[in-house]
């Protein structure tokens, strides 16, 4: 098994007892994210004039290893010692514990492997325009594209919830959703 997986599964005793989970990891990651970035600018002076051009790239890359329930989450409500006859007022999420009759579970079998990308391209002219002593007018424009995070390997899904129908295509990389 992933060595990652190993430690204390997260127990939840609902609604009268907080959690007990590994307190220093309970859902393990291992994260190794870059970010790359090139800013330029130039700055020119003519008389009345003052200009600056400049340019910007930054590119991220987030990556990593992630499993939610690897060590598994065990939840105990009660239900299972409560009595017939007053399940309202009878039942304890301890004794559900005790006894190993979780209301629910989860595991995470296998790892979620992380590997995102997104680039920011931006531009920009600006001038200072000293009119007269009192006055200088500043000028300036930007431009920016952002590209949406994208999987390395093309494994982004999507949920297309197609309206009034009640149902629901994936819509995997390259398809129109």
């Amino acid at each position: 098994t992933d060595p990652i997986d190993f430690g204390f599964p997260n127990i939840n005793l609902i609604p009268n007892y907080a959690a007990v989970s590994d307190p220093a990891n309970p859902f393990p990651t291992i994260r190794k994210d870059n970010l790359y970035q090139l800013n330029e600018t130039l700055s020119v002076n003519r008389t009345a004039h003052s200009f600056k051009f400049g340019v910007q790239i930054h590119r991220s890359e987030l990556n990593g290893v992630q499993n939610s329930h690897g060590r598994g989450t065990f939840e105990f409500d009660g239900r299972f010692t409560r009595s017939p006859a007053a399940p309202s007022a009878s039942g304890s999420e301890f004794a559900d514990y005790l006894l190993g009759f979780a209301s629910r579970s989860q595991r995470q079998v296998g790892s979620t492997r992380v590997d995102m990308r997104s680039t920011l391209f931006a531009a920009f002219f600006q001038d200072d325009w000293k009119v007269n002593r009192r006055l200088t007018i500043n000028l300036g424009l930007r431009y920016e594209l952002n590209t949406p995070l994208a999987d390395r390997y093309g494994r982004n899904a999507n949920v297309d919830f197609i309206y009034g129908s009640g149902r629901a295509a994936v819509v995997l990389p390259g398809q129109t959703g």
